[in-house]
């Protein structure tokens, strides 16, 4: 050290030895770390100052004493003489920070390169799955000694075995798809004979396969073959750690089995002995027996009964069947394949006893329990018979009342035919019916009504509409009560219009009563004012039915699947029609309402169904049952839209060669006049077939084009 005074009288020292002013101290040893030298200058008159200089010699600790990670555990625990450590993370840990210490706070520290204060976070380092390797270089104060520490951490691969898409080339999904369900269901016509599966995986590391053949996520699979019946397609993702998770998706394919494999009667014997193949049986049973229930059983489940034209579920019993003397009771079995095509019909004709005659002998005075009258003349004669006291009395209504109209003749319990006439402004009507035995069952026209409520609206046509109630006892007898409502025919002059215009009037209008035609029509005309939507890839310009179903999807009535077409070939079932219906009609859904059916609770079209019902559209299919899921038939359409309107003109005769023996005939009639529905050809309607997509959507379109109190021109269906 060269220390220099001010006054050259004053003399200096370092360390304690004297130093000329100006001139070099001798060397002064220096230790690793803080050094003190001192410089005292003392002036002629003896005044002193102390001077200090503390030399830092750098050191050679290049040593962490502190390394901590963000995510995972150092293995082994951290110490400062080890450099090499593991940690494992999590597959969901995608970054991670890490925080070294120095021993000595001027070493300078580096974390893979990037300067990092001692004490201080590191920013995140990416990591990938498997290995990674963090580095840290800690140089120490001296600006040599260096020493290096490294982690590894492991990256767990990813566990992610979730499907996040799943979709099919025909069918429907059902439920429809989440992640976590892995298990689903589909139907498709018997004329799909196969079909393709997109699956699409949650993680872009797992793979996926489809019935064990590989398929890149998002992408179709080859064409998988359906057999008649059920078919089980396995989906199974495989995670990047190796985990799976299996999907399936059972697609029942329409069978054509309409075989029953039971036939069972509650009285009498099946001649001969039921056997599939036999279709015509023949039973006998007593006088006593005044009805009679069958217990029919389809070799398919799936496959549809109807008994006398009501719906029956395989394996149950039907309503009672009621039975006259003699011969004359043909009983219908039905049976409808999967297929909605393949029908088959078995027969059985029961025959009753006919009555006992009365018992009496001649000559003598009458002896009988009912009293008998004397014989007179040379044959004289007794009369002596029994009544049976045990009969039970049929069920009888104790009351019935119309909302609109008188009865003629005025209501009796022993009265079973009444007529009434009401005005054309009169276009629908209630019924309101009360039972002497509050444990009978009552149906109008098949459609079954609550004791003492009135029952849902019931449209009528212009002239005479036919209503048979059926009151049904608990011991299976039944009472049947008919009342012909006419309705008038319009006025020529009606509502102000000239002579000449009410003559041209004709068609029929949606039902007021039940539909806010206003809102409908308001609805239809702002629809029709947005921009047209995008074709569907599958509907091709030339299809009979394009123009249809893109008004359709303008005004809101039907969308595509998940896969963005709309599959007008796809049978349509129930629920998905009356979803449609609700929709055209701008019902309001926002609400679930009371329903007598007992399948539809929770269900995606549970609100739509409630809403129809609530207006007296739909009655479901019988034991409080709607059947969603199921196919509807071509005539069950018809009759639905027919309950929505009224008509000014009584059905015209019969149009079509397959529909005489039709439950629907009447309805299917007056929709075809009207330019509703239109044949499947060669004169033939198809009645019982089920319908498509596409052939649901034009008739929901007809029905409101040819409504005069509509007017909205949708679209030329014509053609």
């Amino acid at each position: 050290i060269t220390p220099t005074v001010s006054d050259i009288t004053a003399t200096v020292t370092v360390n304690g030895t004297s130093v000329p002013s100006g001139t070099t101290s001798d060397q002064i040893g220096l230790n690793a770390g803080s050094n003190t030298i001192t410089v005292v200058v003392t002036a002629e008159d003896g005044t002193t100052k102390t001077y200090t200089v503390t030399v830092t010699r750098g050191i050679k600790d290049a040593n962490l004493s502190g390394l901590a990670l963000s995510s995972g555990t150092l293995s082994p625990a951290f110490s400062a003489g080890t450099t090499s450590y593991t940690a494992n993370v999590a597959n969901s840990v995608s970054s991670i920070t890490i925080t070294p210490t120095a021993s000595d706070s001027n070493a300078m520290i580096k974390v893979n390169g990037t300067t990092v204060e001692s004490g201080t976070t590191s920013g995140a380092i990416t990591l990938n799955v498997g290995s990674n390797t963090i580095t840290m270089s800690v140089t120490a104060d001296d600006g040599v000694t260096t020493k290096t520490y490294t982690v590894t951490v492991t990256r767990a691969p990813s566990n992610d075995a979730y499907l996040s898409g799943l979709t099919l080339s025909s069918g429907t999904l059902s439920p429809a798809f989440a992640s976590g369900t892995t298990s689903y269901t589909a139907n498709v016509a018997n004329a799909v004979s196969s079909l393709k599966i997109t699956p699409t995986v949650s993680d872009i590391t797992a793979t996926v396969t489809v019935n064990g053949t590989s398929v890149p996520s998002g992408t179709t699979s080859d064409q998988i073959g359906l057999n008649a019946g059920s078919n089980t397609i396995t989906v199974v993702v495989t995670a990047e750690d190796g985990t799976t998770k299996t999907y399936t998706v059972t697609v029942t394919r329409g069978i054509k089995d309409a075989d029953l494999s039971g036939l069972a009667l509650s009285s009498g014997t099946l001649s001969p002995a039921f056997s599939a193949g036999t279709t015509s049986y023949t039973a006998n049973v007593a006088n006593s027996v005044n009805s009679i229930t069958i217990t029919p059983t389809t070799s398919d489940s799936n496959a549809m009964i109807k008994v006398n034209g009501t719906t029956v579920e395989s394996g149950t019993t039907s309503g009672a069947i009621p039975l006259n003397t003699g011969s004359n009771n043909t009983i219908t079995v039905s049976v409808r394949a999967d297929d909605g095509v393949t029908t088959k019909t078995y027969t059985v004709t029961v025959t009753r006893a006919e009555a006992n005659a009365g018992n009496g002998n001649e000559g003598g005075n009458s002896n009988g329990n009912n009293g008998g009258s004397s014989g007179t003349g040379n044959s004289g004669g007794n009369s002596s018979g029994n009544t049976d006291m045990n009969e039970k009395p049929s069920p009888v209504l104790s009351s019935l009342t119309l909302s609109t109209g008188d009865l003629t003749p005025s209501f009796s319990p022993g009265t079973t035919t009444y007529k009434t006439k009401v005005g054309n402004s009169v276009s629908s009507m209630t019924f309101t019916l009360t039972l002497s035995d509050s444990n009978a069952k009552i149906r109008i026209n098949d459609m079954p009504v609550t004791n003492a409520s009135p029952s849902s609206v019931i449209p009528l046509n212009v002239g005479e509409n036919k209503f048979t109630f059926t009151v049904t006892g608990q011991n299976g007898t039944i009472s049947t009560y008919t009342v012909i409502v006419t309705r008038e025919a319009a006025s020529s002059a009606a509502n102000g219009s000239d002579s000449s215009e009410a003559s041209e009037s004709h068609g029929p209008v949606l039902n007021h009563e039940m539909i806010n035609v206003g809102r409908v029509k308001e609805a239809l005309e702002t629809a029709l004012q947005l921009p047209a939507p995008e074709h569907f890839p599958d509907v091709s310009q030339s299809n009979w039915s394009s123009s249809g179903i893109e008004v359709a999807r303008q005004i809101g009535i039907i969308q595509g699947r998940t896969d963005g077409k709309f599959h007008g070939n796809d049978l349509i079932t129930r629920a998905e029609f009356i979803m449609m219906v609700a929709k055209s009609l701008k019902l309001d859904m926002t609400q679930v309402r009371d329903t007598t059916f007992d399948d539809t609770q929770d269900h995606w079209a549970e609100k739509a169904i409630a809403a129809l019902e609530g207006v007296g559209v739909i009655h479901g299919s019988g034991e409080h049952k709607f059947r969603p899921n199921q196919p509807i038939t071509r005539a069950e359409i018809a009759a639905v839209l027919a309950r929505l309107l009224v008509w000014d003109e009584p059905s015209a005769a019969t149009r079509f060669t397959d529909t005489t023996d039709s439950w629907a005939r009447s309805v299917i009639d007056q929709m075809a006049e009207a330019g509703i529905i239109r044949g499947t050809g060669n004169d033939r309607f198809s009645p019982d077939a089920s319908a498509t997509r596409e052939q649901a959507t034009v008739m929901i379109l007809r029905m409101l084009t040819v409504c005069r109190n509509v007017e909205v021109p949708l679209t030329d269906l014509a053609q």
